[in-house]
């Protein structure tokens, strides 16, 4: 059985403390696949913007709702040029 290092816990302690505060992240790039209603989408973020392989909307609008979901998912860490500014907003 492995002996338990309390320099471990201390850092678990530590990376709990730092995931209560995700501001102190800043995603620059992105990948994830999404598993949408219909298919499946590849959603990116990189040094160009956002994009959603095979997705009909965005080819036509810049944006979807692959990327909507994950600009509220990762909005925190998100710099503001790459947060869609709807989210900031308070709820009615």
């Amino acid at each position: 059985m492995a002996m338990f290092d309390p320099a471990i816990g201390y850092k678990v302690q530590k990376a709990r403390h730092y995931a209560e505060e995700p501001g102190r992240v800043r995603v620059s790039t992105f990948e994830a696949d999404f598993h949408g209603d219909n298919n499946e989408h590849h959603v990116s973020l990189d040094e160009r913007g956002w994009h959603c392989r095979d997705c009909d909307f965005f080819a036509n609008h810049g944006t979807c709702v692959h990327i909507l979901t994950m600009q509220r998912l990762l909005s925190r860490m998100l710099p503001d040029e790459q947060r869609f500014p709807f989210f900031d907003q308070p709820a009615n």
